[in-house]
């Protein structure tokens, strides 16, 4: 009985470590101007702050690039812009050459998931939202 109660006190410890581990995210904003880089950066990282096991780090094993680019629109025209999204994780890249050896392996950014959206200044905090949530739905929880 005492065994069987260690393996279950180990069980219960390792699925609790599991569930308690944290993404680290970077996110990185290219946009025509200042203000506009610096208002979708805001944007998504309120966004990611709640998610609870989500850190934002200069380094993170998860990467959301985006670029916000102003869109031509007739004049009086509301402006609108499109913001394009790439996620990528770090991943172990290995070279293998034609015996099928490992030549070398180094770390690299895998490709996951990329968006493509499209609205005005007044849409840019739900384009936000909506790339956060595909995020987290698509890459983060198979993950938990």
């Amino acid at each position: 009985m005492k065994k069987f109660f260690i393996i279950f006190l180990f069980l219960c410890v390792s699925a609790i470590s599991a569930m308690a581990r944290d993404f680290n995210v970077t996110v990185a904003v290219r946009a025509d101007s200042d203000e506009m880089s610096q208002q979708v950066e805001n944007y998504l990282l309120g966004e990611l702050s709640q998610l609870k096991d989500v850190r934002i780090s200069q380094n993170g094993d998860w990467s959301i690039r985006v670029m916000v680019l102003e869109n031509k629109v007739p004049e009086g025209s509301e402006k609108s812009y499109t913001l394009s999204a790439v996620i990528t994780s770090e991943s172990k890249c290995t070279v293998i050459n034609t015996q099928g050896k490992t030549v070398s392996a180094q770390e690299c950014d895998r490709f996951e998931n990329f968006g493509v959206f499209a609205g005005t200044k007044t849409n840019l905090k739900d384009m936000c939202e909506e790339l956060i949530a595909d995020f987290d739905a698509n890459n983060l929880d198979p993950l938990r």
